[in-house]
């Protein structure tokens, strides 16, 4: 297995939006078999039993498998003397691939009444996204969020922007969480993704 592509460790800072996106695509494409296989039995899966990895990870002990899921697999395999190098590889490529800049913005003030049903720890990540946004937003003609979950940042998207937004959700009870009448919505087909579109309000 290997992995194209790679960026340097700081390419979150110095590389373009589509360097990056190919960047990752040329990691996940040769791990699609994992993606796409979800562990639901006890006796491991074929991706894992063809890499090899399958004795390794039925080895860990739960501190490891804690450190893993709290700090992702290259921090959390780290000391872990003999764990596969195609493993560490992935975990440094999905690393490297997933780095995003740190950036700052002051919250957007949202109104209480955009804001229903929605938690505290949300509505503070929905002020922060917007505002990190809103040079982009500005430029653009739409705005399309992919895995859009409830679709609270496109409806506050289609609002605070006056653009164009388009929600992107795999899950059909999503158009559930939409005021009636303000979205158009195509029920999935043969597995395809919801499609969810928002106009301007």
């Amino acid at each position: 297995m290997k992995c194209r592509s790679l960026l340097p460790v700081n390419a979150a800072s110095t590389s373009s939006a589509g360097d990056r996106l190919r960047a990752a695509l040329g990691v996940l494409e040769p791990v699609l078999d994992i993606v796409n296989a979800r562990v639901e039995q006890a006796a491991p899966p074929a991706w894992c039993e063809r890499r090899g990895w399958a004795e390794f990870l039925l080895s860990l002990s739960d501190a490891v498998l804690f450190a893993c899921e709290a700090h992702g697999l290259e921090l959390g395999l780290r000391g872990v003397t003999n764990a596969p190098r195609e493993l560490l590889a992935l975990a440094e490529s999905v690393r490297v691939a997933t780095t995003l800049p740190r950036l700052r913005a002051r919250a957007v003030e949202l109104p209480q009444a955009a804001l229903l049903g929605v938690s505290a720890r949300k509505r503070e990540q929905l002020g922060a996204v917007l505002a990190l946004a809103s040079p982009l937003a500005a430029q653009a003609a739409r705005v399309v969020d992919v895995g859009a979950g409830s679709g609270h940042l496109a409806r506050l998207c289609a609002e605070f922007f006056q653009r164009e937004t388009l929600a992107l959700e795999l899950k059909r009870s999503v158009t559930a969480s939409f005021p009636s009448g303000s979205i158009t919505a195509q029920e999935a087909i043969d597995g395809e993704p919801l499609t969810l579109g928002l106009l301007p309000v």
